[in-house]
């Protein structure tokens, strides 16, 4: 799928970023700004996946990488490289501005069903895509 989407802004990880669904391919193809991992697990992202994620080897871009609940265990699996995550915990909101140039990203609070912002995160400033009908 990676080479039919190309370059993204966003990416929601696949898999909670298991091993075998997130590889060198998909990273570097999609080059994205933005890495979503849907975490809930022990397992939820695999420590070299992380990796991926961060490596500039795959691509030069400047990356973040948020996840939704960082299980402890994953913590102490991952070591160092989740002091490189922005966000390990709350719910993850993105928010395209009007015309669709720029972006922020939203961590909300999910102990209690107020959401209430805890961090904000931006503005990323969207790349030209050179596809068609997209602003440039």
């Amino acid at each position: 799928m990676a080479p039919v989407v190309g370059h993204t802004e966003v990416c929601c990880v696949n898999h909670h970023g298991y091993n075998n669904a997130t590889n060198d391919t998909f990273i570097s193809t999609l080059s994205p700004r933005v890495f979503i991992i849907q975490a809930s697990d022990a397992l939820h992202p695999n420590h070299s996946t992380l990796e991926r994620m961060l490596s500039k080897y795959l691509y030069p871009g400047k990356r973040d990488v948020f996840a939704t609940n960082l299980h402890p265990a994953a913590e102490i699996v991952i070591g160092k490289d989740t002091e490189k995550m922005k966000s390990r915990q709350g719910h993850i909101v993105i928010r395209v501005l009007p015309g669709g140039d720029e972006y922020y990203v939203y961590i909300l609070e999910d102990h209690n069903t107020k959401r209430k912002i805890k961090q904000i995160f931006g503005p990323y400033i969207c790349e030209p895509t050179g596809c068609p009908g997209v602003k440039q």
